[in-house]
């Protein structure tokens, strides 16, 4: 097992510390995570406007609540794009040393330029957004730095004013670029950079990255990597902005009463992992089920609670299931296996909804089972507690031989 995991490491690490370290990557997940307030904020709002029980919609329709509830939607969700822009940007221009506001606010002025006068601050921007916001900030660092030097202004006028006026020629500059831009889309057979970024990077990057088939390759390996002791995180980023994309599509889809265009996609994003990464909860009631040793039963009742609420790092690290020959099998490919549990529900027709709102507002932190219900009702409950019985079979011989180990220790040293 020693020489699997120096074979594993010196393959993972260099990949994850490369896309750890990436400043672009951590600028997206950092830019994203500051529209947390914003998402959460109006949580109850949209989850009242995309509620999963029709009769509750129909009534905030007759009192005339719903039109007051769409604008908070359509004052956070429906312009995450554009807070994105700027989000995106702040974080980068952190990175790269340079005002982070004012790369900010170049991003945001770029990305409403290149869009007008289409409507892309929705899902349809969302793409463009990251790379705009990536793109500008990195010009405006790189002519913030050839373009230093100071404009030769009369001593009479202050410093402050001086230094905002030096921000003046990068804007021109800028500005001219996204002129010319404009003009050469013009003379494309896409007329516009929102049509040829719709056609030719954000449907491909759906349809291929947000495939079935790669969720489950990206989990799994992801599971690999928590398996040998490295936190996904990194991996999981580079899938944030296609499901927050199909996410706010599917929000789009359900306040215009249409069919979810992604829902295959979206619940098997959302059952592949049923409650931690793992299911470690089904683990650790499989511990307390059949379990006789006194260490695996007092590890199970200490680190259920907060498995519940989806953190997992003591089940992970202090099981430990990290490079447990015994449990490696059935973590790994949890995520196959409760994935493709969400993927049937929805081709045989059981699961014929997906509530965005819910989705996407409320907390990691929520228990899944909770989280289920908002999202597609009570059949989405029962699919929840379908994996969670299937991965507790699932895990049973496996927990069985390591309780019988564990138990054989305790009886030597007792």
């Amino acid at each position: 097992m020693q020489v699997i995991q120096n074979k594993l490491e010196k393959f993972l690490m260099p990949v994850s510390d490369k896309l750890g370290n990436s400043k672009i990557i951590q600028s997206i997940s950092a830019g994203i995570a500051m529209t947390v307030p914003i998402t959460l904020g109006a949580s109850i709002f949209l989850i009242l406007a995309d509620f999963p029980i029709p009769a509750v919609r129909n009534w905030l329709i007759q009192v005339g609540w719903m039109s007051h509830l769409l604008a908070i939607v359509a004052g956070s969700l429906s312009i995450l794009a554009l807070i994105v822009s700027f989000t995106v940007a702040y974080q980068y221009g952190k990175k790269l040393a340079v005002e982070p506001i004012q790369a900010g606010l170049f991003s945001v002025s770029s990305f409403l330029i290149l869009t007008f006068p289409d409507k892309y601050e929705g899902s349809t921007g969302f793409f463009l957004a990251l790379i705009v916001a990536i793109s500008m900030t990195k010009l405006y660092a790189f002519l913030t730095k050839k373009l230093a030097r100071p404009l030769p202004l009369p001593k009479s006028i202050p410093p402050m004013v001086g230094r905002s006026i030096e921000p003046m020629r990068i804007g021109a500059l800028l500005y001219c670029l996204l002129f010319l831009l404009r003009l050469f889309f013009v003379a494309t057979p896409f007329q516009t950079v929102t049509t040829f970024m719709t056609q030719m990077v954000t449907q491909p990057l759906l349809t291929i990255g947000g495939s079935v088939p790669i969720l489950l390759v990206v989990y799994i390996f992801g599971n690999l990597l928590f398996f040998c002791g490295l936190h996904p995180t990194t991996i999981y980023a580079l899938l944030q902005p296609i499901m927050t994309t199909m996410m706010l599509t599917a929000l789009e889809d359900s306040l215009a009463s249409r069919p979810v265009f992604y829902l295959t996609n979206l619940v098997t994003y959302d059952f592949i992992n049923n409650d931690a990464t793992g299911s470690t909860l089904s683990l650790l009631v499989c511990f307390l089920l059949i379990g006789r040793s006194k260490q695996s039963r007092e590890f199970a009742k200490s680190s259920l609670k907060s498995n519940f609420f989806n953190i997992n790092e003591t089940v992970i690290f202090g099981l430990p299931i990290q490079m447990n020959q015994i449990l490696a099998i059935p973590f790994i490919f949890s995520s196959l296996i409760t994935g493709l549990i969400g993927w049937t529900a929805v081709k045989i027709g059981f699961l014929t909804t997906y509530h965005a709102g819910a989705a996407m507002t409320l907390p990691w932190t929520m228990p899944k089972i909770v989280t289920s219900f908002f999202v597609y009702g009570w059949r989405g409950v029962l699919v929840r507690i379908i994996c969670f019985l299937m991965m507790v079979c699932i895990y049973y011989p496996f927990v069985q031989r390591m309780d019988k180990q564990t138990l054989m220790k305790e009886k030597e040293n007792f």
